[in-house]
């Protein structure tokens, strides 16, 4: 199930309606007054897939421009990563 938000998912995963893969700090307060319960994943490969979005037509600043020249180098660092035979 989609559902539109962090706050929708915990009360579904709260009212025992299913569970979720949700960040340990997302659920800190759920967890506290016991509505919830965290199950640690161990070796486990999860990610999560973001995109960056700037317009084209205007003229980058030069923060901009090494904040996206970063995003670029870490994706490819963790991309190589990812695709390294296990020893």
């Amino acid at each position: 199930m989609e559902l539109p938000s962090i706050g929708m998912i915990k009360s579904f995963v709260a009212a025992d309606l299913g569970v979720s893969l949700i960040s340990a700090s997302f659920a800190r307060d759920e967890v506290a007054a016991g509505r919830v319960k965290l199950i640690d994943l161990e070796d486990a490969e999860l990610f999560r897939e973001l995109g960056l979005a700037y317009r084209r037509d205007r003229t980058l600043s030069c923060a901009t421009t090494a904040f996206i020249e970063v995003l670029r180098q870490s994706t490819a660092s963790m991309k190589k990563r990812l695709h390294q035979p296990q020893s």
